[in-house]
Protein backbone atom coordinates (compact mmCIF):
# COMPACT_ATOMS: atom_id res chain seq x y z
CA UNK A 1 0.00 0.00 0.00
CA UNK A 2 1.50 3.37 -0.72
CA UNK A 3 2.16 6.09 2.11
CA UNK A 4 0.62 8.96 1.51
CA UNK A 5 2.85 11.96 2.14
CA UNK A 6 6.12 10.88 1.39
CA UNK A 7 8.79 8.66 3.10
CA UNK A 8 9.08 8.26 7.31
CA UNK A 9 11.23 10.55 8.91
CA UNK A 10 13.52 9.88 11.59
CA UNK A 11 13.89 13.14 13.32
CA UNK A 12 10.14 13.68 13.47
CA UNK A 13 9.54 10.59 15.24
CA UNK A 14 12.59 11.57 17.42
CA UNK A 15 11.07 14.60 18.05
CA UNK A 16 7.62 12.82 19.01
CA UNK A 17 9.43 10.90 21.49
CA UNK A 18 11.34 13.46 23.41
CA UNK A 19 7.56 15.24 23.45
CA UNK A 20 5.99 12.18 25.19
CA UNK A 21 8.67 11.42 27.27
CA UNK A 22 8.89 15.58 28.41
CA UNK A 23 4.74 14.91 28.83
CA UNK A 24 4.91 11.44 30.41
CA UNK A 25 7.66 12.72 32.62
CA UNK A 26 8.77 8.57 32.91
CA UNK A 27 11.14 7.76 35.82
CA UNK A 28 12.89 4.57 35.26
CA UNK A 29 13.56 2.05 32.73
CA UNK A 30 10.08 0.23 32.67
CA UNK A 31 8.08 3.62 32.57
CA UNK A 32 10.75 5.01 29.74
CA UNK A 33 10.31 1.16 28.22
CA UNK A 34 6.33 2.35 28.23
CA UNK A 35 6.83 6.00 26.95
CA UNK A 36 8.71 4.30 24.12
CA UNK A 37 5.81 1.70 23.15
CA UNK A 38 3.32 4.30 23.42
CA UNK A 39 5.62 6.41 20.64
CA UNK A 40 5.64 3.92 18.67
CA UNK A 41 2.21 2.69 18.70
CA UNK A 42 1.19 6.24 17.53
CA UNK A 43 3.74 6.08 14.99
CA UNK A 44 1.90 2.95 13.60
CA UNK A 45 -1.23 4.28 14.19
CA UNK A 46 -0.19 7.43 12.12
CA UNK A 47 1.23 5.12 9.29
CA UNK A 48 -2.15 3.04 9.21
CA UNK A 49 -3.82 6.34 8.41
CA UNK A 50 -1.49 7.36 5.48
CA UNK A 51 -1.58 3.92 3.96
CA UNK A 52 -5.41 4.40 4.08
CA UNK A 53 -5.16 7.90 2.56
CA UNK A 54 -2.82 6.57 -0.20
CA UNK A 55 -5.40 3.98 -1.21
CA UNK A 56 -7.91 6.73 -1.52
CA UNK A 57 -5.63 8.96 -3.83
CA UNK A 58 -4.59 6.19 -5.73
CA UNK A 59 -8.21 5.23 -6.31
CA UNK A 60 -9.66 8.84 -7.01
CA UNK A 61 -6.39 9.14 -9.78
CA UNK A 62 -7.43 5.27 -11.07
CA UNK A 63 -11.28 6.99 -10.96
CA UNK A 64 -9.70 9.81 -13.00
CA UNK A 65 -8.14 7.42 -16.11
CA UNK A 66 -10.82 4.87 -16.52
CA UNK A 67 -13.75 6.94 -15.06
CA UNK A 68 -16.24 5.56 -17.79
CA UNK A 69 -15.86 1.98 -16.93
CA UNK A 70 -16.78 2.24 -13.73
CA UNK A 71 -18.68 4.33 -11.09
CA UNK A 72 -17.18 6.49 -8.70
CA UNK A 73 -17.92 5.34 -5.83
CA UNK A 74 -16.15 2.01 -6.39
CA UNK A 75 -13.36 3.02 -6.99
CA UNK A 76 -12.73 5.81 -4.72
CA UNK A 77 -12.35 4.05 -1.56
CA UNK A 78 -9.97 1.20 -0.99
CA UNK A 79 -11.06 -2.00 -1.35
CA UNK A 80 -13.09 -4.75 1.34
CA UNK A 81 -10.04 -6.41 1.71
CA UNK A 82 -7.86 -3.48 1.75
CA UNK A 83 -10.12 -1.91 4.64
CA UNK A 84 -10.28 -4.85 6.39
CA UNK A 85 -6.32 -5.14 6.31
CA UNK A 86 -6.23 -1.77 8.05
CA UNK A 87 -8.93 -1.65 10.79
CA UNK A 88 -7.34 -4.67 11.98
CA UNK A 89 -3.78 -3.19 11.83
CA UNK A 90 -5.64 -0.06 13.70
CA UNK A 91 -7.51 -2.08 15.93
CA UNK A 92 -4.11 -3.74 17.13
CA UNK A 93 -2.28 -0.81 17.28
CA UNK A 94 -5.01 0.99 19.32
CA UNK A 95 -5.30 -1.89 22.24
CA UNK A 96 -1.30 -2.14 22.03
CA UNK A 97 -1.49 1.86 22.60
CA UNK A 98 -4.11 1.46 25.45
CA UNK A 99 -2.53 -1.24 27.27
CA UNK A 100 0.94 0.95 27.06
CA UNK A 101 -0.68 4.07 28.53
CA UNK A 102 -2.43 2.17 31.34
CA UNK A 103 0.37 0.39 32.42
CA UNK A 104 2.50 4.05 32.84
CA UNK A 105 0.01 5.40 34.78
CA UNK A 106 -0.37 2.55 36.79
CA UNK A 107 3.28 2.62 37.39
CA UNK A 108 3.29 6.36 37.79
CA UNK A 109 0.18 6.16 40.12
CA UNK A 110 2.02 4.24 42.68
CA UNK A 111 5.43 5.68 42.60
CA UNK A 112 3.53 8.75 43.23
CA UNK A 113 1.74 7.10 45.95
CA UNK A 114 4.66 5.54 47.27
CA UNK A 115 6.57 9.13 47.41
CA UNK A 116 4.08 10.56 49.39
CA UNK A 117 3.47 8.09 51.68
CA UNK A 118 7.89 7.88 52.34
CA UNK A 119 7.43 11.72 52.69
CA UNK A 120 4.80 11.23 55.31
CA UNK A 121 6.51 8.66 57.33
CA UNK A 122 10.03 10.74 56.94
CA UNK A 123 10.81 12.36 60.26
CA UNK A 124 10.47 15.96 60.60
CA UNK A 125 13.79 17.97 61.13
CA UNK A 126 12.50 20.07 64.52
CA UNK A 127 16.14 22.31 64.92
Amino acid sequence: MPLKGGPENRRQFKALLEQLREELQSVGMIEEMLVEQIAVAYWRRRRALRAEAGEITDNVSDWRRYRWETHPGTLVLPSKGDIYKIMRYETAIDRQLHRAVNQLERLQNRRQRNNHQLSENSPIDKN
